[in-house]
């Protein structure tokens, strides 16, 4: 099986940059290379961003025995949707089609891309159930979106919230039984904007402070995390600058199942993974995003606070936000979650990376969260929703991408998840105080379907 190759792109109004970009040559230039095995050249097309994010042996490794191994010889390539920076592609093989969501930069080299099988469109779902009012424009948009995800996905349940200061609204569609508002579903990433409020927390609560290094939570020397002199503070954890890889490089290795890869990784595997790893770039120069990051980070936070990280978060949540608890760990709540091919898997299991992606909760909750930042009357809310460094692209606060919108007063403040069976996506406009969730059980992309909503919403 294909497996997608995903890197952390804004999907939703991309960047903000307005330029043209050649891509009929590019396609052309990399059929060529692709046909001709010159596997390495492809990988000299990646931005230097994103080729610290992948090494030319996984680069190669992909496309030689997951690419073409599989599909064969590649025929042409077709624009099927395109978006202000961005497009994607029909990709023609002598064995399958592939769809690829391709995002180029102001030199033409590959910022970001989605490779995945191509499904044909489907006209109609059978048995489609849904509750939605129908009643105004962000409501047919929602409507329109959720069908056409669920005809690409029939096996999805889908969670809406459209969400305001003072209501939420929900939504529901699946061909078959409706989820509601107990339903569980794994958020994946979006953990990382709730990690990074405990973090603004603790800095407004004096335990820690972003511009330590994070060696002082670390038993031992750990002279290799630092380069250039300069050491990773935890600042460059929150805005994926540290120089981490995206992943520890033990963690597949040590993974007794493949589709539950983070269940048997604890402390002792990361610590020592910590011991060797190597940073790709000086601390605080270069964003590339990273788990292994946010998995350190809940290290810190529980050496802080001297509690289970689980724990800590719920009681901060309850105590200071007023929220339900959420869980790291799978329960009889949670939903069957599928992959990109419709086959259901387990569910995700964290130990020592749990910041990354451990969470586990409804629609109601984590829109309750959300409401939350829309109103930041919290001090921890206010500040982790501060950018950390301008200079750096992605934009980004404690974990949240932030993108001013070209042309427009207003700023949307977002992230998304996925996991093996789950994908989600929230976000929110900061002056117009308005903001979405979207959750799915099956493990394909919801952004392409939350821009269209959000655009709605921001009309409306």
């Amino acid at each position: 099986m294909i497996k997608r190759l995903l890197t952390l792109i804004s999907l939703l109004w991309l960047c903000q940059y307005g330029y043209a970009q050649n891509t009929g040559a590019f396609w052309k230039k990399f059929q060529k290379l692709y046909n001709e095995d010159k596997f390495s050249e492809i990988y000299n097309l990646l931005s230097p961003s994103f080729r610290e994010e992948m090494s030319l042996e996984q680069h190669i490794n992909f496309f030689k025995n997951g690419i073409k191994k599989s599909a064969g010889q590649m025929n042409g390539a077709v624009l099927l949707k395109a978006e202000e920076d961005a497009g994607t592609y029909l990709l023609t093989f002598d064995q399958m089609k592939l769809e690829v969501l391709l995002m180029l930069d102001k030199e033409e080299k590959v910022q970001g891309w989605l490779w995945q099988p191509y499904k044909e469109e489907k006209t109609q779902v059978i048995d489609l159930q849904y509750v939605n009012p129908l009643q105004n424009k962000t409501d047919s948009t929602i409507d329109r979106e959720a069908r056409k995800y669920l005809a690409q996905n029939p096996k999805a349940k889908l969670s809406f919230a459209i969400v305001q200061p003072e209501k939420t609204d929900y939504y529901y569609y699946a061909a078959d039984r409706l989820p509601d508002a107990h339903s569980v579903y794994e958020l994946g990433s979006i953990t990382k904007t709730y990690i990074g409020w405990l973090v603004a927390q603790a800095v407004t609560e004096g335990k820690l402070d972003i511009n330590t290094d994070i060696r002082k939570y670390l038993k031992g020397a750990y002279k290799n995390l630092e380069r250039e002199g300069q050491p990773i503070l935890i600042r460059y954890l929150l805005n994926h600058s540290s120089g981490l890889p995206r992943l520890p490089e033990n963690l597949l290795k040590l993974a007794t199942d493949q589709k539950n890869p983070y269940k048997t990784y604890g402390n002792e595997q990361l610590l020592k993974s910590l011991q060797t790893t190597k940073l790709s770039a000086k601390p605080g120069t270069k964003s590339a995003y990273s788990n292994y990051g946010y998995g350190v980070l809940g290290y810190i936070l529980e050496q802080a606070y001297q509690q289970p990280l689980e724990q800590l978060l719920n009681h901060k949540l309850q105590t200071i936000l007023k929220l339900d608890p959420i869980s790291f760990q799978p329960g009889p709540a949670l939903i069957q979650g599928y992959d990109e091919s419709d086959k259901p898997v387990p569910a995700w299991e964290f130990q020592a990376l749990a910041g990354a992606g451990a969470i586990k909760t409804t629609i109601k909750n984590t829109a309750a969260f959300l409401q939350q930042q829309i109103a930041a009357e919290d001090p921890a809310i206010r500040l982790s929703q501060a950018i950390l460094d301008p200079q750096l692209e992605p934009k980004t606060a404690y974990a949240w991408q932030v993108n001013p919108l070209k042309n427009q007063e207003d700023t949307l403040i977002w992230h998304n998840g996925m996991t093996g069976g789950f994908s989600s996506f929230y976000g929110f406009f900061k002056q117009k105080k308005s903001g979405l969730v979207i959750l799915s059980n099956v493990a394909q992309p919801v952004d392409a379907y939350a821009s269209e909503i959000l655009k709605a919403i921001h009309q409306q």
